[in-house]
């Protein structure tokens, strides 16, 4: 684990650069709350929609239940990650949410039949 303030540490971004950053890069998001990990209120930082990227070859057999077995046993997962516990942070809905490059067919499968995929949405 990376040490805060040696190994890892925050800087000030660069607001000129931010929004053309963003747009170039639609995987990462500006984030402006900070305080309730880092309790630094005015902390502002460049994240990204985390996920994991798997080839279109993996049979959707594996893929659907890799997916369920992830969601199966979120509590053990958040368990791992507890800033993720925050209203909106990760969920099955907010990974069925990210639309930023296409999904496998069995992930996608498994969203749809846990009624978090909008068929209205591309992708």
């Amino acid at each position: 684990m990376r040490r805060l303030g040696e190994d890892v540490d925050f800087v000030a971004p660069d607001d000129d650069r931010n929004d053309a950053f963003l747009e170039a890069n639609r995987s990462f998001f500006l984030d402006m709350r900070g305080e309730p990990v880092f309790g630094r209120p005015r902390l502002k930082g460049i994240a990204y929609a985390q996920g994991i990227a798997l080839h279109r070859r993996l049979s959707d057999a594996l893929v659907y239940g890799m997916t369920r077995v992830l969601y199966e046993h979120w509590d053990e997962v958040l368990a791992g990650a507890p800033w993720w516990k925050e209203p909106g942070e990760a969920s099955l809905e907010e990974a069925a949410a990210i639309r930023t490059v296409p999904y496998h067919r069995g992930a996608r499968r498994y969203y749809e039949e846990s009624g978090v995929w909008n068929r209205a949405e591309p992708g």
